[in-house]
């Protein structure tokens, strides 16, 4: 058999793993956790509510929490006497980010007698949610209490953990590039055969996903062991 045909044939499932990267890592998904009052079950909405008391009176709470936001590149959108609203990304971005704390978002702040009541929503649209990425959400909202509490910034392992959730986006692409490579070189050999090119593309889309969603279930077991 001529070595070129088949050269050619297994070029495209490489595009069929790329197009398995963009289809498989940025997938609607809920996250769920103790911390998180989900609006429904098939909802992609977390949701961070608290009350915590601080030493600090209204107007340096007021400060304090803006310098908090500010230092995470959320943008204040209102700014009222004892209320504040903090915004942050879009749905669009959210197809394109690795960062979780640049979703779209939004805490709604409001501060009476130096006691504060956050609700923070996270629309997590077209993302399959990983442990990583609720790591990094449950340590802003916690370093946030612990800022409101103690009346000074905390930005405690926040760093750390984004880190941690860079090499988990790390191992889930290499993941999908090799459940995507497993299904591409069948997929390119029977689309050779039979001269149906879909196969090129329905193989290593469909492996990229099965070798994602398994790493991902894996992982949320053990965590929850």
């Amino acid at each position: 058999m001529p070595a070129a045909p088949v050269i050619r044939d297994f070029i495209p499932p490489v595009v069929g793993t790329a197009l398995a990267l963009v289809t498989t890592t940025r997938i609607a998904g809920q996250k769920v956790n103790n911390n998180i009052i989900p609006k429904n079950n098939e909802s992609p909405f977390m949701n961070y509510k608290n009350q915590v008391e601080s030493p600090l009176s209204d107007n340096e709470l007021k400060t304090l929490l803006i310098q908090y936001f500010n230092l995470h590149k959320f943008i204040l959108a209102s700014d009222m006497q004892s209320k504040l609203v903090f915004k942050c990304g879009s749905k669009i971005k959210n197809l394109v980010t690795f960062n979780p704390l640049k979703w779209k978002s939004e805490t709604i702040i409001n501060i009476e007698n130096s006691i504060v009541e956050y609700e923070c929503t996270v629309d997590a649209s077209f993302q399959a949610v990983t442990i990583q990425e609720e790591k990094v959400w449950d340590t802003f909202i916690a370093n946030l209490e612990t800022t409101i509490e103690r009346g000074k910034l905390s930005t405690q392992n926040i760093r750390a953990i984004s880190q941690d959730n860079k090499r988990s986006i790390r191992t889930y692409i290499l993941y999908v590039i090799l459940g995507a490579v497993i299904f591409g070189i069948p997929s390119g050999i029977i689309s050779h055969y039979t001269e149906i090119n879909l196969f090129i593309f329905i193989g290593p889309s469909i492996g990229g996903l099965l070798f994602l969603f398994w790493k991902m279930i894996n992982e949320r077991n053990n965590y929850q062991d």
